[in-house]
């Protein structure tokens, strides 16, 4: 595993560790393959673009993960309201009664084909 290097300004991790891609304060940006040299991307403006949209992408995938987070509790919350249950309490409780359901009805038809 190599080091950071002194003069770091960014370091891009992708496809699980297997790729870094680095960006000196210099404007240089390089690319590590295992964490070793592996290609010089300096002044390749698409690399550097699709960099960008990546990073773009990742915060707001890491927003909207964090705002379905808040939604999450806000739902579970309004649930627990509703209900006066505790929202798993309550899905069990469902899904107890949807089986039951089903269960009664497959014993009718078991019931009504032996009488035919």
């Amino acid at each position: 595993m190599t080091t950071q290097p002194p003069d770091l300004k960014k370091l891009t991790t992708l496809d699980g560790g297997k790729y870094t891609v680095v960006q000196h304060s210099d404007g240089r940006l390089e690319a590590l393959r295992y964490g070793e040299t592996w290609r010089d991307l300096t002044g390749d403006n698409l690399f550097l673009a699709l960099l960008d949209a990546y990073e773009a992408s990742a915060r707001d995938a890491e927003a909207l993960r964090a705002a379905l987070e808040v939604e999450q509790v806000d739902l579970d919350f309004t649930i627990q309201a509703i209900v006066g249950r505790d929202p798993l309490e309550e899905i069990h409780l469902r899904v107890r009664d949807q089986k039951r359901r089903v269960t009664d009805a497959l014993n009718a038809a078991r019931h009504a084909t032996q009488r035919d």
